[in-house]
C-alpha cells in the first residue's frame, strides 16, 4: 500500500517525464516541419528554374543567346512576378555571370506597389551562391546551393538553358531553426510553464506533508505527557482538520481523565469514610459501656468524702477525661448515624436565634457578643441543621478574641439559600488548610478534631455544603442549600 508521500513523488516523476517527452515531440514535430519545407523549397526553386527554361527555348533556339531582350524580360518578369517571395533570372554558364534579373517582393518599386522591380539587386552571399552553381549547371542535371540567413534560408537552383545560358532560381523560407535567438513558440513556453506549476506544486504538497506529519508526531509524544499540550496547525488544510480533531479529542480525553480522577478521589473518601464509620461505632460501643462504669465508681468514691485533698484533685481529674472520652464516643456514634430524620421547611433566620441563645451564656463567659442578621428558608433535616450550628458556634466563641463579635449571616443567593457563622478569630493556618475536613484535625489542644468532619457529613447526606472562607480579617464558615426547583 502506497503512501501519500510516495503518491506524490510519482506524481511529481510522471510530471518530469511528461515535460521531457513532450519537449522531445516538439523538437521532432519542428525539425520534420523544417525538412518538409526545404524539400519544398528545393522543389519550387527546381520548378521554377525549369519553368523559365522553358519560357526561354519556347521563344525558337536562336532564343537562347547571351543577350536577354525586351520580351524575354517581360516573360521573366511574368514568372517570377507569380511565385511570392522568389527570384530568378538568367546567367552566363561560363562565367556565372547574371544576365537578367527579376524578384517578388524584394526591392518593390515605392511608386508602383505589388509591382515587380526591374532593376533586382541581389545580396553578395546570394549572387556568390548564383554565379557557383550557373557555372556548376550540366545539361541534364539541376545545381542547387542552400544560403542560411539569421531569419530564413535561401534555396537555388540552376538549370542549363541552350550552350550559353543557365536558367536560376531562388525559394526563401522562414524555419523554426532560423528563428531569432530567445524566440521561443508559445506552445513549448506554456508547456513548461504548466510542467514547472506542476513540478512546484507537487514539491510543495510534499513539504507541506512531510512538515506537518512532523508536527504531528511531535504534538502526539507531547500528548502523551500532558493531554491539554496545544497541537500546531500544519498548512496542509487536510492535516490542520485532524490537528484540529486531534486536539479536541485530547480536550476530551484530558477532562474524562480528571472527572475520573474526582470520582475516584470521591470514592476513595466516601469508602474510607464509610469503613471508619463502622470501625468508629464499633469502637464507640466496647469503649462506651466501660467508661460508664469508670464513672460511677468514681463518682461514688468522690461522695465517699474519705478522700484527702490530693485524692480528691486526681479523681476530679480522672472525671473530666471520662467526660471527654465519652464526648467523644457521641462524636463517633453521631457519625454513624447520619441518615437523620426527613427534610421540611425551616426558617432560618428563627433557628439562628434559637441556637445564639443556647449559646449566649457560653459566649458571656468568653467575653464575645452573638448577632443574627438576614432571612431565609430552606428544605433540610432541622436537628442536623441544629447541631451543625451548635458545632460552628462553640468552635467561633473559642476561637473569637474577647470583644469581638460573631455573626450569623441568612441570606439567599442566587437562588440558593445559605447560613454562615462569621468571627474575628485567626483561621486555620493557609498550609493547613486541606485537612480541614479531614477526621481528628483540629488546632485546638483538647480537641477531638471530629466536629467539623461529622458536621460537614451529616450536612451533605441532606444535599447541603460546609465551605471555609477567610475574607478581611474574618473567618466564615458557609452552609449552603440547594437552590429551589
Amino acid at each position: 500500500m502506497m503512501s501519500l508521500r510516495q503518491r506524490l513523488v510519482l506524481v511529481l516523476v510522471l510530471g518530469l517525464s511528461t515535460l521531457v517527452i513532450a519537449l522531445v515531440a516538439i523538437g521532432h514535430v519542428f525539425i520534420s516541419a523544417d525538412d518538409a519545407r526545404e524539400r519544398a523549397a528545393e522543389a519550387n526553386a527546381e520548378v521554377g528554374a525549369q519553368t523559365l527554361v522553358d519560357a526561354l527555348l519556347a521563344r525558337g533556339p536562336g532564343a537562347a543567346a547571351a543577350e536577354i531582350d525586351l520580351e524575354q524580360r517581360r516573360a521573366l518578369r511574368s514568372i517570377v512576378g507569380s511565385n511570392a517571395g522568389g527570384a530568378g533570372g538568367y546567367c552566363l554558364r561560363d562565367k556565372g555571370e547574371i544576365v537578367a534579373s527579376a524578384s517578388r517582393p524584394w526591392a518593390v518599386d515605392a511608386r508602383k506597389p505589388g509591382r515587380v522591380s526591374e532593376q533586382h539587386v541581389l545580396a553578395p552571399d546570394l549572387r556568390e551562391a548564383v554565379e557557383r552553381i550557373c557555372r556548376e549547371a550540366k545539361p541534364g542535371d539541376t545545381a542547387q546551393a542552400r544560403v542560411d540567413h539569421p531569419r530564413d534560408l535561401a534555396i537555388l537552383a540552376a538549370i542549363p538553358a541552350g550552350d550559353r545560358l543557365a536558367a536560376w532560381f531562388i525559394t526563401r523560407v522562414r524555419t523554426q531553426s532560423g528563428r531569432e535567438v530567445g524566440s521561443w513558440p508559445i506552445e513549448i513556453v506554456a508547456l513548461a510553464v504548466a510542467a514547472l506549476a506542476l513540478v512546484g506544486v507537487a514539491a510543495d504538497a510534499m513539504l507541506a506533508l512531510r512538515r506537518g506529519a512532523a508536527d504531528l508526531r511531535t504534538a502526539l509524544v507531547q500528548l502523551e505527557g500532558d493531554l491539554r499540550a496545544p497541537v500546531p496547525r500544519p498548512r496542509a488544510r487536510e492535516l490542520r482538520e485532524i490537528a484540529a480533531g486531534l486536539e479536541t479529542m485530547a480536550a476530551h480525553l484530558a477532562d474524562a481523565r480528571d472527572r475520573e480522577r474526582a470520582l475516584e478521589a470521591t470514592l476513595s473518601r466516601d469508602q474510607r469514610l464509610a469503613a471508619l464509620g463502622r470501625v468508629a461505632a464499633g469502637v464507640a460501643h466496647e469503649v462506651r459501656n466501660p467508661l460508664a462504669g469508670m464513672k460511677l465508681r468514681l463518682d461514688l468514691l468522690k461522695r465517699s468524702g474519705e478522700l484527702g485533698v490530693e485524692s480528691d484533685e486526681d479523681v476530679a481529674a480522672c472525671l473530666g477525661e471520662i467526660d471527654r472520652l465519652n464526648r467523644l464516643v457521641e462524636s463517633l456514634l453521631s457519625a454513624s448515624r447520619t441518615k437523620g430524620g426527613e427534610a421540611h421547611a425551616v426558617d432560618l433566620a428563627a433557628l439562628g436565634d434559637e441556637r445564639i441563645a443556647r449559646a449566649a451564656l457560653v459566649a458571656d463567659a468568653a467575653g464575645v457578643r452573638l448577632r443574627r442578621e438576614g432571612t431565609a428558608s430552606a428544605m433540610t433535616d432541622r436537628d442536623v441543621l441544629a447541631a451543625a450550628l451548635d458545632n460552628l458556634l462553640r468552635n467561633a466563641i473559642e476561637a473569637s478574641p474577647r470583644g469581638s463579635e460573631i455573626v450569623i449571616r441568612v441570606g439567599d443567593v442566587d437562588g440558593a439559600p445559605s447560613i454562615a457563622v462569621d468571627d474575628a478569630g485567626p483561621g486555620i493556618p493557609e498550609e493547613r488548610r486541606a485537612e480541614l475536613f479531614e477526621p481528628f484535625f483540629t488546632t485546638k489542644p483538647e480537641g477531638t478534631g471530629l466536629g467539623l468532619w461529622i458536621s460537614r457529613l451529616l450536612l451533605e447526606g441532606k444535599g447541603a455544603s460546609l465551605g471555609y472562607a477567610r475574607e478581611d480579617g474574618r473567618t466564615r464558615m458557609t452552609i449552603r442549600f440547594a437552590a429551589a426547583g
